[in-house]
């Protein structure tokens, strides 16, 4: 023991101490950032405390005010004068702009490449003029590269996903969309479900490694609306969990995610009278219903991701 002491007291006088110590520290949880548009009246703290880690969003309604495939870039830069004042904002910006374009860029299996590539355009000119207005946010597209739960890997699809690259590589941060489409419980969701979060997370994670950039998953706590009988409804706390940490074991060459955006609509939900939503809520005020499933949720996360609170 004394002699483990001595070594010790040497290596510190000579400097190898820090960079031992250094090795055997744990890696930093990744960042869970918030889409939320609403919650309840206690989470509203939680997101309070998270200033830049608050992830606002632009859709179509933002962007392309004529509704003609093409970016409407002075009503753009008020609409991101609106809802994000501060210049000096640091976080992730979404871009989610589902559209003829989106759909063709995400399902087209030909990849012609002079129409794939005049396809993208609109999406490069739109990124290029957002990282002028907010240099020090991270810009991204929802959804890019595009998942599809029912995908089949084979060459079209590779070549569509490789098609992206000259998009993917003006973003800063790659949003991949993962939301769950069946329960655990289901036969089909048993077999895809694992499928499905490889295939895409993996591709996304080859991605960032050859573009050198990070990877943020769009997660929800419901089940996709495409979904009849259990579209919108809330994910089982388990299974959530589950998906979370298989999530965070995938990885390509060392590299996982850096973190997730928790996207969040009960409020809307609420406001449609969302069936299943509705009937979860039983009886409760919206803020009540709000806050208890944004609370189950966040519970699980936080033991996972850095967050506010």
């Amino acid at each position: 023991m004394m002699l483990t002491h001595r070594i010790l007291s040497i290596l510190i006088v000579l400097g190898y101490a820090v960079p031992l110590f250094a090795q055997i520290k744990k890696a930093p949880k990744p960042i869970l950032y918030f889409n939320h548009s609403n919650a309840g009246t206690s989470f509203q703290k939680v997101l309070t405390k998270a200033g830049d880690r608050n992830a606002p969003y632009f859709t179509e309604r933002n962007i392309d005010s004529n509704r003609d495939g093409k970016p409407d870039l002075a009503f753009f830069t008020k609409e991101v004068n609106r809802l994000v004042p501060n210049m000096k904002f640091s976080g992730i910006l979404t871009l989610d702009w589902e559209g003829k374009g989106y759909d063709f860029l995400k399902n087209d299996t030909n990849i012609r490449p002079k129409e794939f590539d005049a396809a993208l355009q609109p999406f490069i000119q739109l990124i290029k003029h957002a990282k002028k207005l907010r240099p020090q946010a991270k810009w991204g597209f929802w959804d890019m590269p595009s998942s599809i739960y029912w995908v089949t890997v084979n060459k079209q699809w590779t070549r569509r996903i490789n098609a992206l690259d000259a998009l993917l590589k003006e973003c800063d941060v790659l949003l991949p969309s993962l939301y769950d489409y069946y329960p655990s419980t289901e036969g089909h969701g048993q077999r895809t479900d694992p499928i499905y979060l490889e295939t895409i997370l993996r591709t996304s994670l080859e991605k960032g490694v050859k573009l050198k950039k990070p990877v943020v998953p769009y997660i929800w706590h419901r089940y996709h609306d495409v979904m009849p009988d259990w579209g919108n409804k809330s994910i089982d706390p388990m299974e959530f969990e589950e998906t979370i940490q298989a999530m965070l074991n995938i990885q390509y060459k060392g590299q996982k995610i850096s973190g997730v955006v928790w996207w969040h609509e009960d409020k809307y939900l609420l406001n449609i009278q969302s069936p299943l939503v509705k009937k979860e809520q039983q009886g409760a005020s919206d803020s009540e219903y709000m806050d208890n499933t944004m609370w189950t949720y966040y519970n699980i996360l936080k033991q996972y991701f850095t967050v506010p609170l």
